[in-house]
């Protein structure tokens, strides 16, 4: 079958690396990557002698961007480009305008941690460095609490003084 004149135009101007992974992973549409549906057993009707035959599906193609598993061994294999290499690909994709021709691939979001429970994560640290936080907040409200008392004695302490300067006693 021969190949447009404009395909060929386009295919001339692909960088190296998006045409070697077409020419090993050939999406045969724009929606090849999605997963089949699972095929259905045809209706067996029991008067007639002769059962039709299973319709055909094409064979799933496997996504080279995912992890996949041995159905023999049950272990899984390791994706077959690394996700630099999928950035990559993805990036040159989208320069040519190609990237729904590309596998879905799956967002790693490792720069991206929520917050963690407290209680979750192992403890780093020393011990000093560990109780920091709840030993500051017990320093500054027993400062708060102790100057509050210097502040009552020291106003105890001038008012006896006044008083026993005057003549009266103040107990």
């Amino acid at each position: 079958m021969p190949v447009p004149t404009a395909t060929r135009q386009v295919v001339s101007t692909l960088p190296r690396q998006l045409l070697t992974f077409f020419k090993k992973h050939p999406p045969a549409s724009a929606t090849s990557w999605l997963p089949t549906p699972p095929p259905q057993v045809p209706d067996v009707n029991p008067a007639s002698d002769t059962a039709s035959t299973p319709p055909r599906f094409p064979k799933r193609i496997q996504n080279p961007f995912l992890p996949s598993k041995n159905k023999i061994t049950s272990k899984y294999n390791e994706p077959r480009y690394s996700v630099r290499r999928q950035t990559d690909l993805y990036n040159l994709a989208t320069q040519f305008q190609i990237q729904h021709l590309l596998p879905p691939r799956v967002d790693h979001k490792e720069g991206k941690v929520g917050k963690v429970m407290k209680g979750l994560t192992q403890w780093k640290g020393t011990k000093m460095e560990r109780t920091r936080d709840a030993r500051v907040a017990a320093i500054k409200t027993k400062t708060a609490l102790a100057k509050k008392v210097v502040r009552t004695r020291k106003s105890r302490t001038k008012a006896k003084k006044r008083a026993q300067r005057t003549g009266l006693i103040l107990n």
